[in-house]
């Protein structure tokens, strides 16, 4: 619950954006710094298992389904041809 009101809030905040700036990267070591202080692991142990757990979104991830979000919520903007 945590994560989800201080962080996740924040980062889904415009991610459509700015996430592809030279700061996603610092957010994504920031995330993944959060998640491990959470769950008490150390930083050498691999992350990708503590997202699936979690069932956290890495930042990747939850820009690719942002932008999909989006486009499905105005598809009547876009012209198909």
């Amino acid at each position: 619950m945590i994560y989800y009101a201080y962080f996740h809030s924040l980062m889904n905040y415009g991610i459509i954006f700015w996430s592809n700036s030279s700061y996603s990267s610092k957010v994504f070591k920031l995330q993944t710094r959060i998640v491990r202080i959470r769950t008490g692991t150390m930083s050498r142990d691999p992350g990708h298992d503590l997202f699936k757990n979690l069932n956290i979104l890495i930042l990747p991830s939850q820009f690719i389904f942002s932008l999909l979000c989006f486009v499905i919520t105005n598809c009547d903007q876009y012209m198909l041809k």
